[in-house]
């Protein structure tokens, strides 16, 4: 992919305050530098206004697993993202399975999404990723849900499997992505001696580190000095910066 990239998302991005407030510190600490967006969730709106002021480069966090909790959510879009995510409670099957009764119900809770997004950041996302990795889902990955050419998060890739190769194959015929993902839980397994070094590919490839800066230990990770060493000489963007 040319010359290396590390991106450190926030997932859940407006889904309470504590969220965003935290993923928001970490953004200007520069710990982070990208975040995907949960809509209809309780501070949705306030975390738009925030992503916008700090420039803030933010995708979609689409959601299709859990309820929309916020109180400005049209009856028909609440109605038919309900329905469907009492469909995907079968997540690991749906993530291998694509079943032809479900086509039309993700194209249309997908689109409601893709829809408010644009309404409140006035662009399309940067990229999509998924509550739950809900977005690997066949439904959602083939069958023209997803806009062509869209970037999007990649399967896990530090426990790669050849099911999960192939699926990652078949991600790149039509979408941009990174070359590996991470949770950053993966990069401090046994310690935080071997985070730099696990970090390293980032200097030759697009790397993606999946963070949740409200959970404790994420925060702890994302704030330690280690961290901080670890990302430097790093070329840190987003997906906007994501070529090929």
């Amino acid at each position: 992919m040319g010359r290396g990239l590390l991106i450190v998302n926030a997932d859940d991005w407006g889904g309470h305050a504590e969220m965003t407030d935290v993923s928001l510190e970490c953004f200007r600490a520069g710990s982070i530098t990208s975040a995907t967006a949960m809509m209809w969730m309780p501070d949705t709106e306030r975390a738009t206004e925030l992503a916008l002021e700090a420039g803030l480069p933010t995708g979609l966090h689409l959601n299709l697993t859990q309820p929309f909790e916020g109180s400005s959510v049209p009856p028909a879009v609440r109605e038919r993202q309900l329905r469907l995510t009492e469909r995907f409670q079968d997540l690991s099957r749906l993530r291998w399975v694509y079943d032809p009764r479900l086509t039309g119900q993700v194209k249309a809770v997908v689109a409601d999404q893709f829809e408010r997004f644009h309404e409140l950041y006035g662009r399309p996302p940067t990229h999509v990723d998924g509550h739950l990795q809900a977005h690997m889902a066949l439904n959602v990955l083939v069958g023209a849900v997803l806009p062509k050419g869209i970037a999007i998060r990649r399967a896990r890739t530090m426990k790669e499997t050849l099911p999960r190769r192939i699926r990652h194959a078949l991600v790149k015929r039509r979408y941009r992505t990174t070359d590996l993902m991470l949770p950053i839980a993966d990069l401090f397994e046994g310690g935080s001696r071997h985070v730099a070094e696990r970090l390293a590919a980032a200097r030759e490839q697009a790397v993606e580190v999946m963070t949740h800066p409200s959970w404790p230990e994420d925060r702890e990770w994302l704030a330690s000095p280690e961290w901080s060493s670890a990302l430097s000489g790093l070329r840190l963007g987003s997906f906007r910066d994501l070529t090929g």
